[in-house]
């Protein structure tokens, strides 16, 4: 059984199926000026991708609604990254969630949590005391503001969803450059042959698998963990995979690069989509997040207890 299995994968599925065929910007354009990103925003609140964890109640972590809107966010989320759409979901999601009253439906809600991504053209904020300066876009073409962020005040549970939700983002885009790679160095003949037959290239997509089979396990755990009632445990996980996380997305990004040469840049190439978002996340709030550094155990006995499985 795979680690994935112990999830409802089906709003992932459903996900993937809608955004098969979304049409993409054009490479260098705004990536929100033009129609794609308003239809695409419009079908995933139609949809009600982003309303999915309105009723959620993490007060009681084990419960089985709990399990089932956590499952479905962490679905919607993973998907949209695997297929390389860049869309305020996950920030708008958090937002809700931690929102006293209820939003409009189509809002672009944004939380301290956001670090500023998706800031500038939000028409909600959540708990942000002044909109920051607009700084102009990151790496995957989210416009973003230099928002002064603080761990202060911020509930536990509305962070702890935050972080899974970035991790999630993270594991579909390795996922998705991942299989892009994969496709290529299978289709494109050289030499008389498919490129994955040579030795070098096959060793490469091997270490390819085993990134992300890394990612998976630190991502997956800490979700399981969720669901137990231990904060310091899922805390310790969610710092865990945070660091696993950064690290494999530089490396798979450098890897699916590789095994693509020029064409993993080009226009016509799925590949950079999915890197763009990978770099993107992994330097989030780099110099203002929580880091979770007060959850490493110090003495190897409680070292044991916090990476004991979660169920």
């Amino acid at each position: 059984m795979g680690i994935a299995e112990d999830f409802d994968r089906s709003f992932d599925e459903a996900v993937t199926e809608v955004v098969a065929d979304w049409p993409r910007p054009r490479v260098g354009t705004d990536l929100i000026s033009g129609d794609a990103f308003r239809a695409h925003w419009a079908t995933a609140v139609q949809l009600g991708w982003t309303s999915v964890l309105d009723e959620a109640d993490f007060t009681e972590p084990g419960s089985e609604q709990s399990r089932e809107l956590l499952d479905a966010a962490c679905g919607a989320v993973t998907a949209l990254a695997r297929a390389g759409f860049a869309l305020p979901l996950r920030q708008t999601l958090v937002a809700r969630l931690a929102s006293d009253k209820a939003l409009p439906a189509d809002a672009i809600a944004v939380h301290p949590t956001a670090h500023g991504v998706w800031e500038p053209v939000a028409t909600v904020r959540v708990d942000v005391p002044a909109p920051g300066l607009p700084e102009g876009t990151d790496v995957a073409g989210r416009p973003t503001s230099a928002a002064d962020v603080t761990r202060e005040g911020v509930p536990d549970r509305i962070h702890d969803v935050a972080e899974l939700l970035l991790l999630q983002e993270i594991l579909g885009a390795a996922e998705g450059a991942a299989t892009e790679a994969r496709r290529y160095v299978t289709e494109r003949v050289q030499y008389g042959r498919p490129l994955v037959k040579i030795p070098a290239v096959r060793t490469t997509v091997g270490e390819l698998n085993v990134l992300l089979l890394q990612l998976e396990t630190v991502v997956y755990e800490a979700r399981r963990r969720f669901h137990a009632d231990d904060e310091r445990a899922l805390r310790f996980a969610l710092t865990t995979a945070r660091e696993v996380a950064s690290v494999v997305a530089t490396e798979v990004a450098r890897i699916t690069h590789q095994l693509h040469g020029a064409m993993g840049i080009t226009e016509e190439a799925g590949l950079h989509w999915r890197t763009k978002l990978l770099w993107a996340d992994r330097d989030e709030g780099v110099f203002s997040r929580y880091e979770g550094l007060d959850t490493l155990p110090s003495a190897e006995e409680e070292f044991w207890a916090l990476t004991g499985p979660a169920w």
